[in-house]
């Protein structure tokens, strides 16, 4: 998921709109990923820190925020690989903090309709 958002991100930067375009992460495991961690991760996957930020929090809050938020699906149990299985969804949030859309990260052709979608809105 995460490659293909730095596609993604590259591409806008081509097209001139990579620092007017940010990107928030949000950790789906706080518990392992300290900021620390997730600046590593992000650094290593090859992000543009400049115009994506990394978020942690609370268990709870973060699983609030992508159901009720977002309306992504999260689920813990211990019986997962990992203890979590969570969406591959990415939501578009224009400057008013309105949802535009949601988009597969792993679908190309999703991620070409995200970009569209975002040169649309940086107009």
């Amino acid at each position: 998921m995460t490659s293909e958002l730095v596609k993604l991100q590259g591409m806008l930067y081509e097209r001139g709109l990579g620092e007017e375009i940010q990107f928030l992460s949000v950790t789906i495991d706080p518990n392992t990923d300290s900021p620390q961690v997730l600046k590593a991760y992000a650094e290593n996957k090859g992000c543009n820190l400049n115009s994506w930020a990394l978020g942690t929090g609370e268990i709870e809050y973060i699983d609030e925020l992508s159901k009720e938020g977002f309306f992504l699906a999260v689920d813990r149990n211990a019986a997962y690989q990992d203890g979590i299985i969570h969406s591959s969804q990415v939501i578009l949030v224009d400057g008013n903090r309105h949802v535009r859309g949601s988009y597969d990260a792993v679908d190309e052709n999703e991620m070409q309709k995200l970009l569209q979608d975002l040169i649309i809105l940086s107009e």
